[in-house]
């Protein structure tokens, strides 16, 4: 029995010898000369024989390597360089983020940016937004029925706009806060118009978009002669927001006395006061 036992280890010995290799610490498969830790030597580099193939459980294949260098991933015959379409699992790529540059990069390079849902390709010098249909952040409020009190030489926050439009459900009307969905430049703006009355000499109203980011911006509309009129302002421009960081419209005049918007009723139509945010 141990005679017939060592017979078959021979056999099976000078089964493996042309094929499989041990040189040192390395492994080679198909060479004599591993040139790393496993090597696999296929027979030609035009080829379309498998050169490595990998299946699972179910006799699936799940990885394949040709002659030619052409990887499938659940593909049995890639037909490019890099194949995934098969009828495995989850036929998708999925792309990382990185904060290298272009230069370091190089040209033909994609990455996904988290923060603004974008994909970026590189030319080898600078980084591109690719195009898409992606649904940008907007949003369009009035306030047509919501007067307010707005107390003289004091910032108070504008209430009242009633959204007709919010892209993402960001805009809290409340408080008149906008919360950022995405990384970007966001242009803001905000008309304001208090209802007809006396205006003093020398006095202004002073209208702000303030984020908790730190970032803000102002406008003033100054008044230098007295008079009767409907004071107001249109306060925009643009503002940095990251995702997450909110934003939101203040306002401070010494005009004389509580202000109050200018809104719809007997004597006025609607229009007068308007909200909107929007990425670029």
């Amino acid at each position: 029995m141990k005679d017939i036992t060592n017979r078959y280890f021979v056999l099976w010995v000078c089964i493996l010898i042309p094929t499989f290799y041990l040189n040192a610490q390395n492994v080679g498969i198909n060479t004599s000369t591993p040139g790393a830790t496993l090597e696999i030597k296929g027979f030609s580099n035009t080829s379309t024989e498998n050169t490595l193939k990998i299946t699972n459980s179910s006799s699936t294949e799940v990885l394949t390597i040709l002659d030619n260098g052409r990887l499938g991933l659940g593909k049995t015959a890639p037909s490019v360089r890099l194949d995934l379409r098969g009828t495995s699992e989850n036929p998708v790529i999925g792309i990382g983020t990185t904060n290298n540059l272009a230069s370091a990069v190089g040209g033909g390079a994609i990455r996904y940016m988290d923060g603004t849902k974008e994909l970026h390709y590189s030319d080898g010098e600078q980084w591109f937004r690719l195009q898409s249909n992606a649904l940008r952040p907007c949003v369009i409020a009035p306030n047509d029925y919501n007067a307010g009190s707005y107390p003289n030489i004091t910032t108070t926050r504008l209430t009242g706009y009633e959204p007709v439009y919010d892209s993402h459900g960001a805009f809290n009307q409340t408080n008149s806060v906008y919360t950022a969905p995405i990384d970007g430049m966001y242009v803001v703006a905000f008309t304001l118009s208090f209802a007809r009355t006396a205006i003093s000499t020398n006095t202004y109203i002073e209208g702000r978009w303030v984020s908790d980011n730190g970032n803000s911006l102002k406008c003033i509309q100054a008044y230098s002669e007295t008079g009767t009129g409907q004071a107001g302002l249109t306060c925009s421009g643009t503002i940095q927001l990251y995702r997450g960081d909110t934003v939101w419209p203040e306002v401070w005049h010494n005009l004389g006395g509580t202000r109050a918007m200018r809104v719809f009723g007997v004597e006025s139509d609607r229009g007068f006061n308007r909200l909107s945010i929007f990425a670029q």
